[in-house]
């Protein structure tokens, strides 16, 4: 194994970023030992570099840049994947499908055009704002992204 350099563990705490906890955790770092570098270190790229540095010297030698790249690229697939999953509306409107909700859908947009005036000056439309409220899960959220494809 070859000798690593700081430019290299600098450059692998910032591709980590704010996942370096997990990154610390795949390295058999301790809960305390995270907290300890969370409570000592004040800015993320610095816990990141300490907690690195901290893995080097304890590995030594048998330090693998490789494998601690490849924990870091796997950490970052599986944050685009939980990003993706907190969309609220589908990455491609054109493609949502809302069923059963025609009657919803016009009453906003009859609501949307009654407050709808022009000013002749600014050339400016402007138009009613409206609020969805409901319980969790009932379809907010579906029912504006439904709005969006059917009346823009």
């Amino acid at each position: 194994m070859r000798t690593l350099c700081q430019i290299e563990l600098f450059e692998l705490a910032q591709d980590v970023g704010t996942d370096w906890p997990e990154l610390a955790s795949m390295l058999d770092f301790s809960k305390k030992a995270i907290d300890i570098i969370k409570t000592d270190v004040q800015t993320t790229t610095e816990r990141a570099l300490k907690m690195l540095n901290d893995w080097y010297q304890r590995v030594g030698i048998d330090a693998d840049l490789d494998d601690v790249r490849l924990k870091v690229k796997t950490i970052a697939e599986k944050e685009k994947r939980r990003q993706e999953s907190r969309q609220i509306f589908p990455t491609n409107l054109r493609d949502h499908r809302l069923y059963g909700r025609d009657q919803e859908l016009n009453e906003i947009a009859a609501v949307s055009w009654q407050g709808v005036s022009h000013n002749e000056v600014t050339g400016i439309d402007a138009f009613c704002l409206q609020m969805i409220i409901g319980l969790g899960g009932i379809g907010k959220s579906a029912a504006a992204a439904g709005y969006a494809v059917r009346f823009k």
